[in-house]
């Protein structure tokens, strides 16, 4: 039930979808700049090295020379790689910076528009109140980002698990018909481990719009909230974690990207209402799913 009253919560309050992904491209925007600012040097040494021209070339062989067009593209990512190496020893703090504000700010821009939909949605579902998006974005700024920064260090152990994967499966894989048959394990894997994340933070927000200050106590304290109904949490978790994850690929590739203008939005929409239900659940309180359906778990 917890994953069928995720959607019912999503479709009742489809609308805050856009005002998600408004939030989501000023944020991207102002990462993007940031990255752009501190990545200058890099774009100016590979404007010297004449690698934006041969870019141009590439792009225009596809339609001039068409069959050599794979080619001249393997070429083109050869001779970054090259630039990017040759600079390493002198553009490592910008390569560093870059690295920081994409995953770092990027993160923090994230977790500020997610605990804003979750607010929203507890008001929603605990009352049936209408609250303005821009309201609790910046009147539980505070709290948002300390919420960030805390989802940020406990995410550690979960992105070094993540890569230590990717990184197991590049070794391992060293033929085509190994990294074939191994795909799907490491997949399998990699859906786990997100599963499992998704579980361990399904509500701390919660308790954090329930008026938990501390981030940190907030996450032990939705830890065990759930604990009784830890591994059937789990196991709706690796149902989002699928939805998210087909609905972003099936719709991104097939509409050429246009469907993850819904998708993205939609997805933390998704995320926000599975963990209030949690929590909801987990509590035994009644919510509102839409204006008239409350669901009564006592």
């Amino acid at each position: 039930m917890t994953f069928k009253n995720s959607v019912r919560i999503l479709s009742s309050n489809f609308s805050l979808c856009w005002k998600q992904l408004v939030w989501i491209v000023c944020a991207s925007l102002v990462v993007i700049g940031f990255a752009f600012l501190v990545a200058m040097p890099v774009f100016d040494m590979l404007t010297e090295n004449g690698f934006f021209v041969a870019a141009k070339d590439c792009f225009e062989s596809i339609y001039a020379a068409p069959k050599n067009a794979v080619s001249n593209f393997v070429n083109l990512i050869d001779m970054l790689v090259s630039l990017i190496s040759s600079g390493a020893s002198k553009l490592w703090p910008n390569y560093l910076g870059v690295c920081l504000v994409v995953l770092v700010l990027g993160s923090i821009v994230r977790c500020l528009g997610l605990f804003a939909t979750s607010a929203v949605l507890g008001e929603r579902m605990a009352s049936n109140a209408q609250i303005a998006y821009t309201n609790r974005m910046f009147s539980k700024l505070g709290r948002a980002i300390s919420y960030s920064v805390a989802y940020i260090c406990i995410s550690i152990p979960f992105y070094a698990v993540v890569l230590g994967l990717v990184v197991a499966y590049v070794k391992i894989a060293k033929t085509a018909i190994l990294a074939i048959v191994l795909l799907p394990v490491f997949s399998v894997l990699l859906y786990l481990v997100f599963s499992m994340k998704v579980t361990l933070f399904a509500c701390m927000l919660p308790e954090m719009i329930d008026g938990t200050r501390n981030p940190f106590k907030a996450f032990a304290n939705g830890i065990k909230v759930q604990r009784k109904r830890f591994w059937r949490t789990f196991s709706n978790a690796i149902c989002v974690v699928l939805s998210v994850v087909f609905a972003n690929l099936f719709l991104g590739i097939f509409t050429l990207g246009a469907g993850l203008l819904v998708t993205i939005p939609a997805s933390s929409v998704f995320l926000a209402a599975f963990g209030l239900v949690s929590h909801y659940a987990a509590t035994g309180k009644s919510f509102y799913v839409s204006d008239l359906v409350v669901v009564n778990l006592k």
